[in-house]
């Protein structure tokens, strides 16, 4: 007999601790070889015991099951095998009898017509009487099937079924629900469905509810009860579209299309055509397709003439052209008297095209950015000449040469105060020029001539300190409220020589120069005499 698979294990687990005994003892030190042979033999030991075992256990339950075993068999021949046996010798005696139905059926019919017709009758009975044991068994057998087939069809009819709750609502039967809580869910789904706009929509909460026993089929889920609980208001909810303003509702239009193109032509008419604008609502218009209450849908007119109230901000893109204002610079030339001024260039304005963006609020405009800006035309500038020599500076004294011609007196302003004509009840015989720090400014000779007077004692007859000057001709001109003069009688001076400086003496209300001119000793208006340059 080959050995068992553990003993094989076992002795090869031996040869194995020997060789590697062998390999210790050449080259390790004896103790350290014989502590391993112990362990070898020790571990050995157990494997032994442990096989030992094994088998002295498998032997004793073999003989504990085998009357077990011998019982069972014995149970299987009483139970199944001896009715295995019987019906296989019912089935030669139904074999057999075939054989004999069919001799006997024609000695019967030998005999007539009529008796092979009452044997066939007989038959049943005959089979009856013969194998009325082996019907008996059978029908012990199939009744019970039978009936297990009944219960099993039955219980599987009624598990189908199931006790449900009939759904009433406003007098009318919706469907079945496993229990209230599916219609409270599709009672809150119908109402986030639709806008309750102003509470007009009311979903009755309270249904009629009846116990019915259905199939699992005909059982709604909230979803399905919604969409039938929806179909059941009729005409209470209608699908739309609602105009909303700054998120407060307005009201609901069955033709969302019609509302939706009454919102882009109002816009639409704001603008100007040109397609670099843009036109919107001031406020936050929107438009909500949803379901809403019948009462909250108004006519289309109504929500035109809402519309038509709001307030529509265009923006728009505009170019345009500005003038640039030319700048102006003086040049002094010192050949020139104080006083002196020509234009040696003409200003010109530039111009600078701009791209903005203006708002405008219902026509208004009320804003302006401009996005970018490109001049077109530069501005020229003015160039203006003016005298910067005085009497001083002159290498050649002046000589008091009239040139038939008067300059403005007063270079620093030639702001006119006071016009010759009447004033306060009387005349006044010339113009008075001043303006805000105008106190002590120089005041030249508005043409050549002879200095023939001059006061300086601050009175003067209410002129305050004053000078005259003769230019010939007829023509002289005088120079009041002076704070000071610098010529003296019977000077010569040349026009645009400094000859006093402007202030506030004799018959005065503040710092200015009172200017006279005269002609044959009558006074005259002085504007139509000077030539501002």
């Amino acid at each position: 007999m080959s050995a068992s698979p553990v003993a094989r294990i076992v002795r090869r687990l031996r040869r194995g601790a020997s060789v590697f005994a062998q390999g210790w003892r050449q080259h390790i030190s004896v103790p350290l070889a014989a502590a391993a042979d112990r362990i070898y033999r020790f571990f050995y030991g157990v494997g032994i015991a442990t096989m030992r075992s094994f088998r002295r256990r498998g032997r004793r339950l073999a003989r504990v099951l085998a009357p077990v075993g011998r019982a069972l068999f014995r149970a299987a021949d009483r139970v199944l095998l001896v009715r295995l046996r019987a019906v296989k010798a019912e089935f030669a005696r139904l074999g057999a009898g075939f054989a004999l139905v069919g001799t006997r059926a024609r000695q019967a019919f030998s005999r007539g017509f009529f008796a092979g017709l009452a044997f066939v009758c007989s038959l049943p009975y005959l089979a009856v009487r013969r194998h009325g044991k082996a019907i008996r068994a059978v029908g012990n057998v199939l009744l019970p099937a039978a009936a297990a087939v009944a219960l099993l069809v039955t219980v599987r009819y009624w598990s189908s079924l199931t006790f449900a709750l009939e759904l009433e609502y406003q007098g009318r039967s919706i469907g079945y629900i496993a229990d209230e809580t599916v219609f409270t869910a599709a009672a809150d789904l119908v109402e986030n469905k639709v806008v309750n706009t102003g509470d007009s929509f009311v979903l009755e909460r309270v249904p009629k509810l009846t116990v019915a026993v259905v199939s699992k089929a005909e059982i709604l889920d909230e979803t399905s009860l919604c969409d039938r609980l929806m179909d059941a208001m009729g005409n209470s909810i209608s699908a739309g579209a609602g105009l909303y303003i700054n998120d407060d509702f307005v009201g609901a239009a069955e033709d969302s299309e019609q509302l939706s193109r009454l919102v882009t032509e109002t816009l639409a008419a704001r603008r100007d055509g040109s397609g670099e604008d843009f036109a919107s609502f001031v406020d936050d218009v929107q438009l909500r397709d949803g379901l809403y209450p019948s009462a909250s849908f108004l006519p289309l007119s109504t929500l035109e003439a809402y519309i038509g109230q709001l307030d529509v901000q265009v923006s728009r893109l505009i170019v345009y052209d500005e003038s640039i204002a030319f700048s102006k610079k003086t040049v002094k030339d010192k050949t020139k008297y104080l006083g002196y001024s020509h234009v040696k260039t003409k200003g010109v304005n530039g111009t600078c095209r701009y791209t903005a963006q203006v708002v405008y609020l219902n026509g208004e405009q009320v804003s302006k950015t401009v996005l970018t800006s490109e001049i077109t035309q530069e501005p020229v500038t003015q160039v203006t000449v003016i005298g910067a020599m005085t009497y001083n500076d002159s290498t050649v004294a002046g000589d008091g040469v009239a040139t038939g011609r008067f300059i403005w007196p007063v270079p620093y302003t030639k702001n006119i105060t006071s016009y010759f004509g009447a004033r306060w009840g009387s005349t006044h015989y010339g113009i008075d020029i001043s303006a805000g720090g105008v106190n002590g400014k120089p005041i030249l000779a508005a043409d050549g001539g002879k200095v023939i007077a001059v006061n300086t004692s601050g009175w003067g007859g209410g002129w305050g300190n004053y000078v005259l000057i003769d230019h010939g001709n007829g023509y002289k001109t005088r120079y009041a409220h002076c704070k000071s003069v610098v010529v003296k009688v019977g000077q010569k001076v040349a026009q645009g020589e400094l000859i006093a400086y402007v202030g506030s003496t004799g018959d005065s209300t503040g710092p200015h120069l009172h200017f006279e001119v005269l002609l044959n000793e009558k006074r005259v208006n002085p504007l139509p005499y000077l030539q501002a340059k």
